[in-house]
C-alpha cells in the first residue's frame, strides 16, 4: 500500500519546447507588461509580474527589469512614486535566472521522507521566448506528511509577459 501511495504522488511539470526559449544573462534589460498575455497551467489564474515575486497591491502597468550582477532588479512606478526592488538570485548553467523565495525541505529518511515530510518551496525561473518576451516559471510547493497522512498544495506554472523593448547581447 505504501508503495503505491509513494509510487503515485502528485506532481506538475510543466515545460516549454527548448527550442521556443532563449536565455540570457546579466546584460539583459527590458520593460515588460506587469500582465502576462499567456499562461500555461495557471491552476489559480493568471497572475501580474509583481504578484509572482511577492509584490502585492501594486497597480504598475509596466516593470523595467534588468540585472546589476547577479541581483534581478526591478523598477516601477506606485502611485506616481519610483520604486526599486532587488532579488538575489543566480543565473544557472542551463542558461535561465533562478530565484527562491523559501527553500526548506526537511524528509526522514532523505530524499523520499515517507515517515515524515516537511516542504516549503517557492521558486521562479526566467528566460525569454525567441521573440524577446519574458517567461516566469513559477513553483509553489507547500505540502507534509506523518506516514501515510499527507496534506498541502503544489502549485506550477508559467506566465509569458511582453516586453516592449528588450536589449541583450
Amino acid at each position: 500500500m505504501l508503495t503505491v501511495l509513494l509510487l503515485s504522488a502528485c506532481g506538475s511539470g510543466v515545460r516549454v519546447q527548448r527550442s521556443t526559449v532563449q536565455y540570457f544573462d546579466s546584460s539583459f534589460s527590458a520593460t515588460v507588461a506587469n500582465k502576462s498575455f499567456k499562461v500555461k497551467k495557471p491552476r489559480n489564474g493568471d497572475y501580474p509580474l509583481l504578484d509572482l515575486f511577492w509584490i502585492w497591491q501594486v497597480k504598475a502597468d509596466n516593470v523595467q527589469v534588468f540585472f546589476a550582477g547577479d541581483k534581478l532588479m526591478f523598477q516601477y512606478l506606485d502611485n506616481g512614486q519610483p520604486v526599486e526592488k532587488q532579488f538575489a538570485g543566480h543565473f544557472k548553467e542551463k542558461g535561465y535566472y533562478e530565484y527562491y523565495f523559501s527553500r526548506k525541505r526537511i524528509q526522514i529518511p532523505p530524499f523520499i521522507g515517507f515517515i515524515y515530510s516537511r516542504i516549503d518551496v517557492y521558486r521562479v525561473r526566467l528566460a525569454l521566448t525567441n521573440e524577446g518576451d519574458l517567461i516566469v516559471d513559477h513553483k509553489l510547493d507547500n505540502s507534509g506528511n506523518i506516514l501515510i497522512f499527507g496534506a498541502g498544495a503544489s502549485v506550477r506554472g508559467q506566465s509569458f509577459f511582453k516586453a516592449s523593448r528588450s536589449i541583450t547581447k
